[in-house]
C-alpha cells in the first residue's frame, strides 16, 4: 500500500467518524418509548471562563465547531468551576399528547438555561432554572431540574442547555421522559428518601432523648454528629434544604453544604477521639486527629473563600477521604489493642467509607449501574454507620460501667486493707504503751494499796495513790490522743494526701487535683490526722456516688481559719446531707465537732458538688 493511498484512507476514516458523531448528536422521540437517557446523543462545549452566557454567544460557526459529541452515558466532567453548554437535535415523531419532559438529574446547579429552537420557524423558547432562582428555579417540584419541552408532533428542534455548578462539580445526567413515566419514577425515589430521612430523624431523636436523661459527653458528641449529618443530607440527594427550607437564600445555597460537612466531620473526629479514649490509649494518634480538625477548619475556609478554579466539592471529597481512612485505622487499631466496643466503631466508619467510595465511582462514571445498591450506596452506608454507632455507644457505656464497678471494688478493697493494717499497727502500739506505761502504774498502785493497809500513815499513802491514779489517767489520755499511724506522724497531712491523690489518679477514672499551700498547715499533728480522715471520707463519696470525671481539693489559709474546698463535676446532691445520711457523714460530723470546725455543702443536682470545711485556727491549735 502506497503512502498516498494510506493517507486517503485515514482522511476518509476521520470524515466518516465526524459524520457518525453528527448523527449521534440527535434524539428522535417515538410513542412506544417513554424514557430516553441521552448522554451519548448530545454534544458538549466547555466554557472555562464562563464568558459564553447567552445563546447568541455560541451560535457562530466558530463556537459550534467547538462542540464535541459525548461518549459518556452520564456526562461527567468531574471537579471543575467551568460552565458547560449542551446541544442536541430533537425530532418529535410521536403522535402522543403526553407532555415530554427534559430532566437534568443532578441537583447542584446554580443556574440552568434551556433554549428550544424550532428548525421550521426559527422561534426560540427560553426557560431558566437553578438553585439561585429559589422555588421558581424548578418548573416541576422535583429534586432535580425538570422542564416541559415545548415540542409539537412532527416538528424538529435544536436544544441548548447552559449549566453553571453551585459547588464545583459537573455531572450532567440527561433524560427525556413522558410525563407519566417520570412521575412514577419520582414517586419511587420520593418513597425511598422519605424512609431514609425518617430513619435519620428517628435515630437523632433517640440519641437526643438519651442525652437529656443521661448527660454524657459521648451522647452529646454522637447527637451533634447525627444532627450535623442530617443537615448535610438536606443539601444533597432530595435537596429539601434548597427546595423548602431556604429557597433563594444565596448564602445558604452556596455555603450550607460545605459548612454542614465541616461541622459533621469535626464532630465525627471528636466522637471517635472520645469513644476510643485516645488521650490515654493513643496520644500520638490524638495529635494527628487534632491536626485533621485544623485541616477541616482550613478546608471549610477555602470552600467559603473559593479561590479561582478551586472546586468546593473537591475539597469536601478530599477531606472526607482523608478523615474516613484515618478513622477506619483508629477503629481497627483500637479493636486490635483489645477495646471490644471499637469493633462497632470500625464497622461504622468502614460502612460509610464504602458507601462514599461506591457513590464517588458512580458519579465519576467508573461504576455505571442501575442497581438500587449502587444508586443509593451513600444512603445505605450511612444507615449501617448509624446502626453500628448505636451498638458501639451501648457497648461503650456497658464497658465503662463494668470498669467503674471494678474500680470501686478495688478502691474499697484497698481502703479496707489500709484500714486493717493501720488498725493492727495501732493495736500493737496501744498494747505496748499500755503494758509499759499503764500496766506498770497499775502494778505500782496495787503495791501501794497493800502497803497502805499495813501502814498507820494512811494520809500519806492515799496522797501517793491519788498521784499514781492521776499519772495513769494522763497516760491513758496520751495513748488515746496518739491513736494515729506512726508513718502519718512522720509525713504529715500534705505528703500523705499527695500520695493518696497520686494513687487514685493511676486508675484514670476520676481525675483529682490537689492544691496545697506553700507553707506548713497551722494545725497540730493530731488535728491534721482528723482532717485527713474527713477528706478521705469525702473522696470516697466522690468515687462511689458522684460518678465525676474531675474533682479538686484546695487548701486556703487565712489569719482566722483554714479552708478546705472539695469540688467535683459529678451528679451532685439533691439536698444537704442530714443526720440520717449514713455512717460516713456521721463520722465526718463527729470529727468536725472534735476540731470545733464547720462544713458547708452546696448541692447542685447534675452540676457537681462543692463542700467547704472551715477549721478555726484558734481552736485548731498552732504549729
Amino acid at each position: 500500500m502506497t503512502p498516498n493511498r494510506l493517507t486517503h484512507l485515514l482522511l476518509l476514516f476521520w470524515a466518516l467518524f465526524g459524520c457518525l458523531q453528527a448523527t449521534y448528536a440527535q434524539v428522535t422521540l417515538i410513542e412506544s418509548v417513554d424514557h430516553y437517557p441521552i448522554g451519548q446523543q448530545v454534544a458538549v462545549l466547555e466554557d472555562a471562563a464562563q464568558r459564553l452566557q447567552t445563546l447568541q454567544d455560541i451560535l457562530p460557526d466558530s463556537m459550534q465547531r467547538r462542540f464535541v459529541v459525548s461518549q459518556q452515558r452520564i456526562i461527567n466532567r468531574g471537579f471543575t468551576t467551568a460552565a458547560y453548554w449542551v446541544r442536541f437535535d430533537l425530532n418529535n415523531r410521536s403522535a402522543s399528547k403526553q407532555p415530554w419532559l427534559l430532566d437534568v438529574a443532578f441537583g447542584n446547579y446554580a443556574t440552568v438555561d434551556l433554549y428550544v429552537c424550532s428548525k421550521r420557524t426559527g422561534q426560540v423558547m427560553h426557560k431558566r432554572g437553578g438553585d439561585w432562582l429559589g422555588r421558581p428555579g424548578r418548573e416541576i417540584d422535583a429534586p432535580t431540574y425538570v422542564f416541559h419541552l415545548p415540542v409539537s408532533p412532527g416538528e424538529s428542534y435544536t436544544v441548548y442547555l447552559r449549566l453553571v455548578s453551585t459547588h464545583g462539580q459537573v455531572i450532567i445526567p440527561l433524560n427525556i421522559w413522558q410525563q407519566d413515566a417520570f412521575m412514577r419514577s419520582t414517586q419511587l425515589s420520593g418513597l425511598f428518601w422519605g424512609l431514609y430521612y425518617g430513619f435519620m430523624v428517628a435515630v437523632f431523636l433517640y440519641h437526643l432523648t438519651l442525652l437529656l436523661f443521661t448527660p454524657r459527653r459521648h451522647y452529646l458528641l454522637l447527637t451533634t454528629y447525627i444532627g450535623a449529618y442530617l443537615l448535610y443530607e438536606l443539601n444533597r440527594g432530595y435537596f429539601l434544604g434548597v427546595r423548602y427550607l431556604w429557597p433563594g437564600n444565596i448564602w445558604l445555597i452556596n455555603y450550607a453544604l460545605s459548612t454542614t460537612f465541616a461541622v459533621a466531620t469535626a464532630s465525627f473526629l471528636l466522637l471517635y477521639n472520645a469513644v476510643l479514649n485516645l488521650r490515654l490509649v493513643a496520644p500520638r494518634q490524638q495529635q494527628l486527629l487534632y491536626g485533621l480538625l485544623g485541616l477541616t477548619a482550613f478546608s471549610w475556609l477555602v470552600s467559603v473563600v473559593r479561590p479561582p478554579g478551586v472546586s468546593p466539592n473537591l475539597v469536601i471529597t478530599a477531606m472526607g477521604t482523608l478523615c474516613g481512612t484515618f478513622v477506619i485505622f483508629l477503629g481497627g487499631y483500637s479493636w486490635y489493642q483489645g477495646n471490644q466496643p471499637a469493633r462497632y466503631y470500625f464497622l461504622a466508619a468502614l460502612a460509610l467509607f464504602l458507601g462514599v467510595l461506591i457513590h464517588s465511582f458512580n458519579r465519576a462514571g467508573a461504576l455505571v449501574s442501575p442497581s438500587f445498591f449502587v444508586q443509593y450506596a451513600l444512603n445505605i452506608g450511612s444507615v449501617f454507620e448509624f446502626v453500628f454507632l448505636t451498638f458501639g455507644m451501648a457497648d461503650t457505656i456497658r464497658e465503662e460501667r463494668r470498669q467503674q464497678k471494678r474500680f470501686e471494688q478495688e478502691q474499697a478493697a484497698a481502703i479496707e486493707a489500709a484500714e486493717w493494717r493501720g488498725l493492727a499497727t495501732e493495736r500493737e502500739r496501744v498494747a505496748s504503751e499500755m503494758h509499759d506505761g499503764i500496766g506498770s502504774s497499775l502494778l505500782t498502785l496495787r503495791q501501794l494499796i497493800r502497803g497502805a493497809q499495813a501502814s498507820p500513815d494512811h494520809a500519806n499513802s492515799l496522797s501517793q495513790i491519788e498521784q499514781l491514779v492521776q499519772n495513769a489517767y494522763d497516760e491513758v489520755r496520751k495513748v488515746v490522743n496518739n491513736l494515729m499511724p506512726t508513718e502519718f506522724a512522720k509525713k504529715g497531712l500534705q505528703a500523705t494526701l499527695q500520695e493518696l491523690i497520686d494513687t487514685l489518679n493511676l486508675a484514670h477514672q476520676t481525675e483529682f487535683y490537689l492544691l496545697l499551700p506553700p507553707h506548713e498547715l497551722p494545725l497540730k499533728v493530731g488535728d491534721q490526722y482528723q482532717l485527713l480522715l474527713i477528706i478521705v471520707e469525702l473522696v470516697n463519696n466522690i468515687i462511689k456516688h458522684a460518678h465525676a470525671t474531675e474533682a479538686s481539693i484546695r487548701f486556703i489559709t487565712t489569719t482566722e481559719c483554714l479552708l478546705v474546698l472539695v469540688r467535683d463535676n459529678g451528679r451532685g446532691l439533691t439536698q444537704v446531707p442530714t443526720q440520717s445520711a449514713g455512717r460516713g457523714w456521721a463520722n465526718i460530723r463527729q470529727r468536725l465537732r472534735d476540731l470545733n470546725a464547720a462544713v458547708e455543702v452546696e448541692p447542685q443536682a447534675e452540676q457537681g458538688t462543692r463542700i467547704t470545711v472551715r477549721v478555726p485556727v484558734s481552736s485548731a491549735g498552732r504549729i
